[in-house]
């Protein structure tokens, strides 16, 4: 059965060049405009009897370009390369000359450049490797075929799907024996100091192309070419005048081998470049040998240290800076001024005074915790005396790092800072035993706190609670006698008994937090705080609550 056949020339085809969309040339139905410039027009094309996309490229002289085109298509067509497009095959409509290549797909070079420099973020020196080897070596099987590029560009580069990168636009391509009366042509912010001048020597064509992959080369690691301009006699004096400027003082992390070979590609005397693209090919590889055995230096340590009392935090970033010079130290002078900074800030080291007016230490760790803070840095606690209760709370959060104030206090701090130079965490404090005080604390202002496990169960609390909530009764973990449970827990009217599930502790072990809930107890009115005790994972194990008595009884 033979395949249904396209018109000619749609009567609604649009007109590119010599030929419209949707003509038929061949074996191939024309259906999109790829690029246009001045030397001719990209067409994408159905071929109908493969049944597949294939690119056509359309002199804009068909009159003198169709020796040249023919003899490019087979200088191409013989070699075989990843880089080079494919050539299929060339053909002639209408007395117009036409080659078919293979159709590519992905983005240019020059639109990863644009997108990196919009979002401000440079491509690494091992990126750059990774991107202009491919190139080089690609312009390296051009240049053995007899062929030079003359255009190269960011834009007449494609990176396709896996990595592929492809030369493209083949317009300005001319073979090494240049003819005497070649034409001025290339791309300005790209065009070697021979080009402008009109000088290219015959057999030194090549040159040509080593020094635009030095500027593409040199926009990869500095976001820009190394000459600007509005005006072609701007780009006329830079390139064939002044300096490029050395690529290694605009970007100290490349190494010394790609630094000079850069600034050599740039020379202005072609006989001062690399003799050959393979040269640039084997000094590449040299390159990203270099950046492989490069031994990077880690980033300066940071250390936030949370201290109400000024010459403790000095003391401490002295010590800090002594063991590190390079470290950055910052120090909050209270827990709400912490938050703030570590709210864009993860430090490698925080430094936490227990107790401190306003918000204590404990109570700063127990809004750290669900955010990565503390999973990703060393906290370290310190105190002039902690209890027992506040050193067992801290170990529920997962900071067993603590040091007393008083003597040694510095060389502790040291030695902490030193491990973590070193690559070693600190030494985490004795294991604590478990006790009726473990996971209990009480702060500086003395209120009543009470920690229960995942059911609300009461496991541990200190003498406050004791006192204000009548504990004496409950033995820690045990179902029985569970706080969600107790009777004599009511609404703030003192008579309304409020439900298991509207309670803080309740509350909170749904993920709640809690912020001075009122209610009775008995015959005491408080007022009531409470957090979600949770893993690193984000899971509830428990809740923590605190309650300041407001009134006497009801």
């Amino acid at each position: 059965m033979s395949e249904p056949q396209p018109p000619t020339a749609p009567v609604s085809a649009r007109v590119v060049g010599p030929f419209a969309l949707g003509e038929r040339i061949g074996d191939l139905v024309l259906r999109a405009v790829l690029g246009e410039g001045g030397m001719g027009t990209v067409f994408e094309a159905l071929d109908t009897r493969l049944q597949r996309s294939v690119a056509v490229k359309v002199p804009r002289d068909a009159g003198m370009a169709a020796e040249k085109l023919l003899s490019e298509a087979r200088a191409l067509a013989s070699m075989r390369h990843p880089g080079v497009v494919t050539i299929y095959g060339v053909g002639e409509h209408a007395g117009v000359p036409y080659v078919i290549m293979e159709r590519l797909t992905g983005t240019t070079l020059g639109d990863q450049i644009d997108a990196r420099t919009l979002h401000r973020d440079p491509f690494t020196v091992t990126e750059v490797l990774d991107l202009v080897l491919p190139i080089a070596d690609a312009l390296a099987a051009v240049h053995r075929g007899g062929l030079v590029h003359r255009d190269v560009k960011p834009a007449n580069v494609m990176v396709c799907p896996g990595g592929r990168m492809v030369l493209m636009d083949f317009g300005l391509f001319e073979t090494e024996a240049i003819a005497p009366d070649r034409r001025v042509a290339g791309t300005l912010p790209y065009m070697a100091p021979e080009t402008f001048t009109n000088t290219v020597e015959t057999r030194f064509g090549h040159l040509v192309d080593v020094y635009a992959l030095g500027v593409v080369i040199f926009e990869l690691l500095t976001g820009q070419p190394p000459f600007a301009g509005e005006e072609v006699m701007d780009f006329y004096r830079a390139h064939t005048t002044f300096l490029a400027p050395p690529v290694g003082s605009l970007r100290p992390d490349a190494p010394e081998s790609l630094a000079q070979l850069v600034d050599r590609m740039l020379a202005k005397d072609p006989m001062a470049r690399p003799a050959d693209m393979e040269s640039v090919v084997w000094s590449l590889r040299r390159a990203r040998t270099d950046v492989a055995a490069v031994v990077r230096e880690p980033p300066p340590l940071g250390v936030l240290v949370v201290e109400d009392d000024d010459a403790i935090a000095k003391l401490v970033e002295l010590r800090v800076k002594k063991t590190a010079p390079s470290a950055r130290v910052e120090r909050s002078p209270d827990a709400i001024d912490a938050m703030k900074r570590l709210s864009g800030w993860t430090p490698d080291l925080l430094v936490l005074d227990l107790h401190m007016p306003h918000m204590s230490g404990v109570e700063l760790a127990m809004h750290l915790q669900g955010t990565p803070v503390l999973d990703r840095c060393v906290t370290i606690a310190v105190s002039a005396g902690a209890s027992a209760t506040d050193r067992a709370l801290l170990s529920q959060l997962g900071i067993t790092r603590y040091v007393e104030k008083g003597k040694g206090f510095s060389e502790a701090i040291a030695e902490h800072v030193r491990h973590l130079v070193e690559g070693k965490m600190p030494p985490s404090s004795k294991t604590m035993r478990r006790g009726a005080s473990d996971g209990a604390f009480l702060n500086a202002l003395g209120e009543a706190v009470l920690v229960t496990d995942a059911k609300g169960d009461p496991m541990q609390w200190n003498s406050e609670a004791d006192r204000l909530l009548n504990l004496e009764g409950f033995t820690p973990g045990s179902t029985e006698s569970g706080w969600l449970e107790r009777a004599g827990v009511f609404a703030p009217d003192g008579a309304t008994p409020l439900a298991r599930e509207a309670r803080p502790i309740g509350r909170a072990l749904a993920g709640e937090r809690i912020e001075g809930q009122e209610m009775v107890v008995g015959t005491r009115r408080v007022v009531v705080s409470a957090r979600p005790l949770r893993r690193a994972a984000g899971e509830v194990v428990g809740a923590v609550a605190v309650f300041r008595e407001v009134t006497g009884k009801t």
